[in-house]
């Protein structure tokens, strides 16, 4: 049996804390990055545990089929490993606020190259629609605008003059250039990367137009300071402030990100036995089919978190 993958876009519907723990930055929680380009990131196991999380019951089981797939209870780690191979969920496309057009969403040649890697590495394992899509990704030319500069679809509504203007950073400037090629990443996003829903129709809409490609030094400076910084305080028992001030990092809402799942076969008679003839690949997308958004990473009690998964098809 050849290994099965699956590619995922995960779109942002609230504000995503990833949380990082207590630093000794500026920011008290940050949320994950990278550590050498600074880039937001989800850890795989974080997204592991919360599919898992969605199959559990009211005392934290599931059924054997998803123990086969994410892994026994921690009590069982020893007896096998989970067959879902997840990994992290990157940044691929950051919305960043604009003076005409409310916001437009950014990326740059370095994350779109790692996009075309993964989708091309994932090829053979993918079902038929969903390697069509990412040999159409693989086809398309990936624009490198250079510092001060933005390759956008010629439709982009943040344009003005010839220029965009980025509220965030003190209002950079930057020169843009009409490009077909961002205008093919745009649309390409817009009909793979994006929910498919109705209800999505006009996000789709947005994003076939509203691309736009950054270079790699000023997309890696937006991400880490154009994110969501809000301060909490702890209200004690008689309404007077127990503890705080503290800043807590998010991404923004809708921050679109990537991740893969690989499914290889398994080899153990146990997992085999636990899936009792279910296919891993059909497990996994029957959750996303029961489950259309949900939430993931910290702060859910106060509505972060909610995300709608698509994938790759």
């Amino acid at each position: 049996m050849p290994s099965e993958a699956v590619s995922l876009f995960w779109t942002a519907e609230s504000a995503l804390h990833p949380g990082a723990g207590a630093t000794l930055s500026a920011v008290d929680l940050p949320i994950q990055r990278e550590t050498h380009t600074g880039n937001p990131i989800v850890y795989g196991s974080g997204l592991k545990g919360a599919l898992r999380e969605l199959k559990a019951n009211a005392s934290g089981k599931v059924a054997p089929e998803y123990e086969a797939l994410f892994g026994p209870d921690s009590a069982q780690a020893s007896d096998h490993a989970g067959l879902g191979i997840f990994s992290e969920a990157r940044v691929v496309l950051f919305p960043v606020a604009s003076f005409a057009g409310i916001f437009v969403w950014v990326t740059c040649p370095a994350e779109l190259h790692r996009l075309k890697r993964d989708l091309l590495a994932l090829e053979k394992s993918l079902d038929a629609p969903a390697a069509k899509a990412a040999k159409d990704f693989a086809l398309l030319s990936i624009p490198d605008p250079g510092v001060s500069n933005v390759a956008a679809p010629k439709t982009c509504s943040a344009v003005i003059n010839g220029k965009i203007f980025l509220l965030e950073s003190e209002g950079l400037t930057l020169e843009s250039a009409a490009e077909p090629a961002a205008a093919q990443i745009a649309k390409w996003f817009a009909d793979h990367g994006f929910p498919a829903g109705p209800e999505y129709a006009d996000w789709r809409s947005r994003a076939n137009n509203n691309i736009v490609v950054l270079s790699n030094d000023e997309f890696y400076y937006f991400v880490k300071v154009a994110t969501h910084i809000e301060m909490h305080v702890k209200i004690g028992p008689t309404g007077t402030v127990e503890d705080g001030p503290w800043s807590e990092e998010s991404l923004p809402p809708d921050t679109l990100l990537h991740s893969t799942v690989v499914l290889p076969p398994p080899l153990a008679a146990g997992v085999l036995a636990k899936l009792n003839g279910q296919k891993p690949k059909k497990l996994l997308e029957d959750i996303f089919a029961t489950h259309p958004r949900f939430q993931i990473c910290g702060d859910q009690s106060v509505g972060k978190g909610w995300v709608c998964p698509r994938i790759l098809s």
